[in-house]
């Protein structure tokens, strides 16, 4: 049981950590995008 807990609580942290990388991945690329826009 108990290891199986472990793995749901990995498998939870891990998708909230690809998460983050992912939206930080399209914001630092709007923002890289952003300036081409405005000119």
């Amino acid at each position: 049981m108990y290891l199986i807990c472990r793995g749901e609580c990995d498998m939870k942290q891990n998708k909230r950590a690809m998460v983050l990388i992912f939206t930080t991945a399209i914001v630092t690329s709007g923002l890289a995008i952003l300036p081409w826009f405005i000119i």
